[in-house]
């Protein structure tokens, strides 16, 4: 599951935009959990090695990077980075309207909080800014707040979570390997992702969006990681009657790199849909990027702060 976001107020676009990459990203971005043993660092600057044998078992292999993709998900609890979020409006193909959002993104146990920084190229306002940190900081002092106990069953509770999401993920699909193929950065073998007809899953997400997507991914034949992942919705995705719908079609290419010590990040973001929300129809293509990856620089009260 995709982490917890706490941001500035956002409508329209945006948020439709986070709405689909949440929903499409499910199967591609997990769940955090909190780091309980030390992380493994990775050279990503080290010569490349001697290509890779293909995977043997299409489906260990996706668990394999779902788990890695979790370990070093976990080293971003220390960092801080930029994202910026472009949004162009459509109408019959054609661009009627561009948006561009930057915010600063940070991780504090688990939860990544967002603070806008500009708006189409205008910085946010002082009082903006202010007011999301007073926000912010009411969240980490109820958060540190939590007594032992309430740690503990937190924990599980996630635990539980990302355990079923995995579980999801790895029978609810049928994953075929397809051979070498180029990949983003060279060669790579790709693995394909078709849902299994029927499959209960067990997690209500999967249930209303997995049976409808289908994808592919990337995996360096060098470095074993994973390069790239490419879903698409082939039938109508439904949020209820009155939320809206995700028409067929829609297409999410999620680019991963190496980010701090190395560990694999989400580099880039591209996606396209067509969305109806409430009672109107949008037609987007969004771009998330992000950038300058550093980490904290003072702790407060046991929290990390957001600088």
């Amino acid at each position: 599951m995709p982490r917890k976001t706490i941001s500035s107020n956002s409508h329209g676009p945006r948020r439709t935009a986070c709405a689909f990459c949440l929903a499409l990203g499910l199967a591609a971005v997990p769940q955090r959990l909190h780091a309980q043993r030390p992380l493994p660092r990775h050279n990503a600057l080290q010569s490349p090695s001697p290509p890779l044998a293909p995977p043997t078992n299409a489906t260990a292999a996706v668990g394999a990077l779902f788990d890695r993709l979790h370990h070093d998900d976990q080293s971003l609890e220390h960092y801080t980075w930029r994202q910026t979020w472009t949004q162009d409006h459509l109408n019959h193909g054609r661009v009627t309207r561009t948006e561009t959002d930057v915010f600063q993104a940070s991780m504090v146990d688990d939860h990544e909080y967002d603070i806008p920084v500009s708006k189409n190229g205008v910085p946010v306002s002082s009082a903006k800014r202010a007011k999301q940190f007073e926000k912010i900081a009411k969240l980490l002092q109820k958060r540190a707040a939590r007594s032992p106990r309430e740690r503990r069953e937190a924990n599980a509770r996630d635990a539980r979570r990302h355990e079923e999401m995995r579980s999801d993920l790895l029978n609810g699909f049928r994953f075929t390997f397809m051979g070498l193929t180029n990949g983003p950065d060279g060669p790579a073998w790709r693995i394909d992702a078709q849902p299994v007809p029927g499959y209960r899953f067990q997690t209500s997400e999967a249930r209303r969006l997995f049976p409808h997507l289908a994808g592919s991914f990337f995996i360096n034949v060098h470095s074993g990681r994973l390069d790239l992942i490419q879903l698409h919705s082939f039938d109508t995705v439904r949020f209820g009657l009155i939320l809206g719908s995700l028409s067929p079609g829609a297409q999410l290419r999620i680019r991963l790199g190496p980010g701090p010590t190395g560990a694999w990040v989400i580099r880039k973001v591209t996606m396209a849909f067509s969305a109806r929300v409430l009672w109107s129809h949008q037609q987007l293509r969004a771009t998330l990027q992000t950038a300058d990856y550093k980490r904290y620089r003072v702790e407060v009260a046991g929290e990390r702060a957001l600088k």
